[in-house]
């Protein structure tokens, strides 16, 4: 690796941080050693095999979208079990020929109670349900979602004893730390210098993050958000063009302090994040934030710096680039890594998809983003915005972080503020969900 790592105990009760399926390649990915590195410490795999597993989980979510089509009344969801590709489905219209395809295609095919169908109505409902109740138990619930191995609607609160209908088991409420995002402070920009105390515990993070480079950027590298006196550290996300060819990085919009003022001469412009500095110099700034229903920001390429964004790279700081050849939709028990500037690459495995939290951070009440999927991947402040693989495609956008119980997460020497990991479960924003919204957006691949 191109530089030291160590696992270091963390606490903490919340932190931030900090996605159509492709044709299968059949070549092999040339990985920089910082992913093979860190798939082979957290998923206990090769990068080979990362690969392949990857390629299944594309095989599971083409077979899910046809059985969503073909089979409804039948089809209960789809899901990678370390290599094994798993087809549920219950007994209803269709269960037979929904069978004889998932076998067909390679699925191991297990029983279920409820069809996905049904799930997701029972989530809708939920939430629909939630709205309309007293503070007293809509402001104890903060996530909801599918769990499709379980076959049921897993809720997070504050506590487990809260009233749930009946479609709900109370036993699957859960209670979790809740989610927080929002950019890594620095502080206020004056005088050359990061203003304490935020900013002596962003220089704790980011003091061996590597200065943005001088000349191509790619997704994972550091930047510096520059709203007014405001600062902010995130981490680029991946590299796209607009109709007319011009650069936008696709980011997290929470990482903009001032979404308000996004498109504008106001806009929080973005900068090279250089080490011992407020920040160096610009790169763009926001086109558009959103941070409420989607969690994505769109960077405007600055004109000076567009011969730097035309990559498909992501690294972690300061190591070498993989490129990416397409992107592709989560699927539970897929393979995934993030790199992001505070501590680089990160993998685990998709454990829920379409996920709904209440995410807190900028000091204001929780926001609702939804559609998310959550993983086991390790992730702190200066994270956010940063790219979620899988095998060589683009996955989704670093987005929010809980931390629980006590944990070790791979990060750089030396940390003396404390970090904040825990059982760290990190939810991240589909990068196939920002496609769909901005069909005039194109992803660059290698």
């Amino acid at each position: 690796m191109c530089r030291s790592r160590s696992r270091r105990t963390a606490i903490a009760t919340a932190a931030l941080l900090v996605t159509m399926p492709a044709v299968i390649a059949s070549a092999e990915p040339a990985p920089s050693v910082g992913l093979a590195a860190a798939v082979e410490r957290d998923l206990g795999i090769s990068v080979a095999e990362f690969t392949r597993r990857a390629q299944l989980a594309e095989r599971v979510a083409l077979f899910a979208e046809d059985a969503r089509q073909r089979y409804p009344r039948a089809f209960a969801g789809a899901w990678l079990e370390n290599a094994t590709p798993i087809a549920a489905l219950t007994a209803g219209q269709g269960a037979e020929q929904a069978r004889k395809a998932a076998t067909a295609a390679g699925l191991t095919v297990r029983t279920a109670a409820k069809t996905e169908a049904t799930l997701g109505q029972q989530k809708s409902a939920f939430e629909e349900w939630l709205g309309q109740q007293s503070d007293a138990v809509a402001g104890v619930v903060h996530g909801v979602a599918v769990d499709l191995v379980g076959n049921r609607i897993v809720v997070w609160a504050d506590r487990a004893e809260i009233t749930v209908p009946d479609y709900i088991d109370p036993a699957n409420v859960i209670v979790r730390a809740r989610a927080v995002a929002e950019p890594l402070p620095s502080g206020s920009a004056e005088s050359g210098s990061l203003a304490a105390p935020p900013g002596a515990l962003a220089r704790d993070y980011w003091q061996n993050t590597p200065r943005t480079p001088s000349g191509a950027v790619a997704g994972g590298d550091p930047y510096v958000g520059h709203q007014g006196r405001r600062l902010g550290h995130c981490s680029l996300g991946f590299h796209a063009v607009d109709r007319s060819g011009a650069p936008v990085n696709i980011t997290a919009g929470h990482c903009d302090m001032a979404a308000e003022a996004a498109g504008t001469p106001e806009a929080t412009a973005v900068h090279e994040w250089i080490p011992g500095e407020d920040f160096g110099a610009a790169l763009g700034a926001f086109e558009k934030s959103v941070f409420g229903g989607l969690d994505y920001g769109l960077i405007r390429v600055a004109d000076a710096a567009r011969d730097r964004f035309g990559g498909a790279a992501v690294r972690e700081p300061g190591a070498a680039d993989i490129r990416l050849d397409g992107h592709a939709i989560p699927v539970v028990g897929a393979p995934a890594c993030k790199s992001g500037a505070t501590t680089g690459y990160t993998c685990g495995v998709v454990l829920e998809v379409d996920v709904t939290n209440d995410v807190g951070g900028h000091g204001q009440a929780p926001v609702q983003v939804k559609g998310l999927f959550r993983t086991d991947i390790c992730a702190l402040p200066g994270d956010s915005g940063g790219p979620v693989i899988t095998g060589t495609k683009a996955l989704g956008i670093s987005s929010n972080v809980t931390s629980e119980t006590l944990t070790e997460c791979p990060i750089r020497e030396p940390i003396t503020a404390g970090s904040f990991g825990a059982q760290v479960r990190l939810s991240a924003q589909p990068i196939a969900a920002v496609l769909a919204e901005h069909p005039e957006l194109t992803l660059r691949t290698n």
